[in-house]
């Protein structure tokens, strides 16, 4: 076993093997980390962040890791309060309806300030964006492997093989749609989430692990990048 480990995260490559797995992991925002020899699936959405045995170890990971990469320029420097010396009494965490209430209810007699929050947001609105983004940034990246042929060597053909083929003929206009309303999107979660963060809670077996349940706010985190916290909030501190 190691210590910790670094996941890059498209579309859940972090979130869903630390819950499988039943270890602590942390999802930074887009930029966060430099991805300097990283193989990137997208190269507008992936994220780096560390999967260790607890929130306190995810704390000196990021840490450590986090930078303004030269030769990645869509890292950027962040702030990162003092996440052991946070006064839970003062945050405010939104949850939605079906959220684990039992983790709710332990939360808030921690004197965390607990509030309800609802999406406006359809799973297929936004998971139109996060397709065409995606697979266009990947067929990017991979360009010259599909046209030399070599997708046609790899075994499982009805996965990436097709979806990459799939990646060539959508139409200029409509990545560019696609790219306006990600914009909009992004724009609206940073105006209108106003918490701190989000509980997003799964229980396997008896214990609490990351994961997302609700698929809507999932995809809106794909999507846009975003560490959702307060509104106008200098710093960002890990919860």
């Amino acid at each position: 076993m190691v210590r910790f480990a670094i996941g890059s995260k498209t579309a859940g490559s972090i979130a869903y093997p630390s819950a499988r797995c039943g270890v602590t992991a942390l999802r930074p925002a887009f930029g966060a980390v430099g991805r300097t020899g990283v193989l990137s699936l997208s190269e507008s959405l992936d994220k780096l962040g560390p999967l260790c045995t607890s929130a306190v170890d995810c704390a000196i990971v990021l840490d450590v890791i986090r930078c303004k990469d030269p030769d990645d320029l869509s890292s950027r420097k962040i702030f990162l309060d003092d996440s052991f010396s946070v006064d839970i009494t003062k945050l405010t965490i939104g949850y939605i309806e079906d959220a684990e209430m039992e983790v709710v209810d332990v939360l808030r007699s921690k004197g965390v300030i607990m509030v309800p929050f609802k999406l406006n947001y359809t799973i297929e609105s936004v998971q139109g964006i996060l397709n065409f983004t995606m697979d266009v940034d990947m067929l990017a990246h991979f360009d010259t492997w599909q046209r030399s042929g070599q997708d046609d060597e790899f075994e499982a053909q009805d996965q990436w093989p097709t979806e990459l083929r799939w990646a060539r003929v959508i139409p200029a206009v409509d990545y560019i749609q696609s790219q306006r309303a990600r914009g909009k999107l992004t724009q609206e979660v940073k105006e209108g989430f106003t918490v701190h963060a989000f509980m997003e809670m799964l229980l396997i077996g008896k214990r609490f692990v990351s994961a997302d349940k609700n698929q809507v706010l999932l995809l809106i985190k794909k999507t846009t990048g975003q560490f959702v916290q307060r509104r106008n909030a200098k710093h960002s501190a890990i919860l």
